[in-house]
């Protein structure tokens, strides 16, 4: 009656084996670190020597096979340019979205003026603005999206 013992063995810089001994193959444990990695695919073996006397060389390998995809921007629906007059009211929603499926946020820059902007949560964000009789002009704001990394304006 015995214990076989399992060791794990790798030195490729994405792979670690952060519990990399064990009486068991469930005992040990593979990590993969994507940080710094460009999109493509990875491959590689992580090694595991098995027996009551891990000298005598007895091995069987795991493959692991990583695919990064690269990420892209946010996109905004396009906007038409409207034209309201003094103490009218303009409400308008703009969407955008994400072919990666990432959380994305909106934002109104510059808020002048009495102007209001809310990320509804959703890709969709409310623009409000009623111009006084001194707000009388041309005014150009820029409705931004982000996915945390890329924007798109």
């Amino acid at each position: 009656n015995f214990n076989v013992d399992f060791e794990a063995h790798n030195d490729i810089p994405w792979i670690s084996l952060p519990d990399s001994v064990g009486t068991t193959p469930d005992d040990v444990t593979v990590a993969v670190n994507i940080d710094g990695l460009l999109p493509g695919t990875y491959f590689d073996t992580v090694e595991f020597n098995y027996d009551e006397d891990p000298q005598d060389g007895t091995v069987f390998l795991t493959h692991v096979f990583l695919e990064i995809f690269p990420n892209n921007a946010p996109a905004i629906t396009p906007i038409t340019d409207y034209s309201i007059d003094e103490c009218e009211s303009i409400t308008a929603v703009f969407s955008a979205m994400d072919i990666d499926e990432d959380a994305i946020s909106l934002w109104v820059d510059p808020l002048i003026n009495n102007m209001s902007f809310v990320d509804n949560g959703d890709g969709t964000g409310t623009f409000n603005w009623t111009p006084s009789f001194v707000d009388a002009g041309t005014y150009f704001v820029t409705i931004i999206t982000s996915d945390g990394t890329l924007t798109d304006n």
